[in-house]
């Protein structure tokens, strides 16, 4: 089974689709708001997984730490960690994702196991992102990458950019490029990176001081399998301390729905997402911890 992880987590992504990349961890949601949304966050601002979906969207970030832990099937853990301040005018963010493999166990003829290993994939990203107007916003990420299988590695970049326009006060429409760049060979194997492009639209309203609604959609082009993806998202906020997801991804053969949870008290919220999923991956729950600075 976790021979078979591996492949998945590296050779493929976790979706279980067919691909011809590598670091497909590039693919996994940072956000446990983003997550419960079902990932149509390109357009969504204000939130430091923008420097994930779309840079543009840090424009209107506050100083803010952001830690979030995301279980997988088979011991798999992934960890994202961000924040993001201002100077001069432009908003700065940074960010360190991981995700990680542990105890593969190490077989070179049939039997029992000869001792076990790792896997690790991490990426190490700056951000900056400014209102080129007031209704327009531009970003810019930066990733260094980085991946290791027992004791093969390989080290590469990554580069992301974003728009962001407001067409009202509660419409914005955005589009991101996403995973440009290239890896060394890992051992003899060369490495794409999963390039994507996305396009995205959210809707804002507020009902009365308490009831806030938002509502976000997105297409989602992903090169290495030649797949499009739309997804859906919603978020019910009551008096800005309590909110409820949900979100509906198409063109996933084993997820679809997804949902969440938020609690903001003072400058500290905690979000929570549910996926799940079917076949042989297990659904997973993401967890995301938020300290206004």
């Amino acid at each position: 089974m976790k021979h078979l992880l591996i492949i998945l987590l590296i050779a493929a992504p976790l979706s279980a689709q067919s691909v011809s990349t590598g670091m497909s961890f590039l693919k996994i949601g940072t956000s446990a708001r983003a997550l419960g949304m079902g990932e149509a966050f390109t357009a969504v601002s204000g939130d430091l997984a923008a420097s994930y979906y779309n840079p543009a969207g840090l424009a209107a970030a506050r100083d803010e730490v952001q830690l979030m832990h995301r279980a997988w099937f088979a011991g798999t853990t992934a960890n994202h960690l961000a924040a993001s301040a201002a100077a001069g005018g432009v908003r700065f963010g940074v960010s360190l994702q991981s995700v990680s493999v542990d105890d593969i166990e190490l077989r070179t003829m049939p039997g029992e196991a000869a001792g076990t290993f790792s896997a690790r994939n991490i990426a190490i990203g700056g951000s900056a992102a400014l209102r080129l107007t007031d209704d327009l916003w531009a970003g810019m990420s930066a990733r260094f990458l980085f991946e290791k299988i027992f004791t093969d590695e390989a080290q590469g970049y990554g580069l992301d950019a974003g728009l962001l326009y407001r067409l009202n006060g509660s419409l914005t429409a955005g589009v991101s490029l996403q995973n440009i760049g290239s890896m060394s060979d890992l051992r003899d194997q060369p490495s794409a990176l999963p390039a994507a492009l996305r396009f995205g639209a959210s809707w804002r309203s507020t009902a009365g001081s308490s009831f806030a609604l938002t509502g976000a959609f997105d297409v989602a082009k992903t090169f290495d399998d030649d797949a499009t993806h739309l997804n859906f998202g919603a978020e019910a906020e009551y008096d800005g301390m309590v909110a409820l997801r949900g979100g509906y991804q198409t063109g996933y053969e084993s997820r679809s729905l997804t949902g969440g949870i938020g609690l903001r008290y003072a400058g500290l919220a905690v979000d929570y997402a549910f996926v799940p999923f079917t076949g042989a991956l297990q659904s997973t729950h993401t967890v995301s911890l938020s300290f206004l600075l």
